[in-house]
Order: structure tokens, then C-alpha cells, then sequence
């Protein structure tokens, strides 16, 4: 995404597979905030969510080009379920391989190889999974994404 012109901060995403659907699943993706104000700018994953309405829930996670992430749930309202979480993985100006493994109620998040949080949570049973970009700051950004990778269990 290159994004020229910023308003105001925004999250938007981008589903794959029409709509799928899916329980237990793994993914990823290689992720490069090329431009962006640091720790303004975020890449990551929407995951667990129907492709056409957030009001039924969804999980983010988000990682941050300051050595930051975080995991959040959202349905109206968005509820942080790990705040900010400092990891030393996190290559702020380069690629970091963003993934998520899924497994009924558990999920591993994983950066860089080197898993980072994990969480039991049951309110999302199933859902899709989008590429996410998060900024924050009213200045463009540029976010570079390769490699990506899902894989449905």
C-alpha cells in the first residue's frame, strides 16, 4: 500500500478467498514499513471476522514499525486484549514475518520465527482473514507485503 494522503488515522484491510470461512488455520505474511512516523504506522492481520460486517466481531494484530504489537478485539467497541506488548524481534526499517496459528480457542502469534503472545479466547469461532494496515498519523506511508501464505487445518 502506498498511501499518498491521510486525512485522518484509519485501520483498512483486505480479505482473501471470497468470504472464506475457517476454524483452525495458519497464516502469514512478510511485512516492510518502508515510510511511516515510528510507532504511527502498523501492518498486520484481521482475522476471525465475516468479510462484510465488523459489527459481528473481529481480532487484530497489529505490529508497529517502534518494536511494539498488540492483539484486539473489536465489536462496537474495540477491547485491547494484550495492550502494547515491546519485542526486541521486531525489525523496525526491514521485513518481519508476521504470523498466526489458530487451534479451536487457542492462537499462537508469532514474529520473526519466535513466537511473541499466545491467548485462549472463544468469542470468534470461526471467521476470514484479511491483510491489515493501521496509521496513525496524518503523513504518508508506504507498507510492503510479500510472501503471504494461508493455510486452512
Amino acid at each position: 500500500w502506498d498511501i499518498r494522503e491521510v486525512k485522518q488515522s484509519f485501520v483498512y484491510w483486505s480479505h482473501f478467498r471470497g468470504g472464506s470461512s475457517f476454524k483452525d488455520f495458519d497464516v502469514y505474511v512478510d511485512s516492510k514499513i518502508a515510510s511511516g512516523a515510528p510507532g504511527e504506522t502498523c501492518s498486520g492481520f484481521v482475522f476471525r471476522t465475516t468479510s462484510r460486517d465488523w459489527d459481528k466481531g473481529a481480532y487484530t494484530f497489529s505490529v508497529c514499525n517502534n518494536s511494539y504489537f498488540r492483539v484486539d478485539y473489536t465489536q462496537e467497541e474495540w477491547e485491547e486484549i494484550s495492550g502494547w506488548i515491546y519485542s526486541s524481534v521486531i525489525q523496525d526499517s526491514d521485513w518481519n514475518r508476521l504470523e498466526i496459528s489458530a487451534r479451536g480457542d487457542h492462537f499462537n502469534f508469532i514474529i520473526n520465527n519466535e513466537v511473541v503472545f499466545e491467548m485462549t479466547d472463544e468469542r470468534l469461532t470461526k471467521g476470514g482473514v484479511a491483510l491489515l494496515v493501521e496509521v496513525r498519523e496524518e503523513k504518508p506511508v508506504t507498507i510492503w507485503f510479500d510472501n503471504f501464505g494461508l493455510q486452512p487445518r
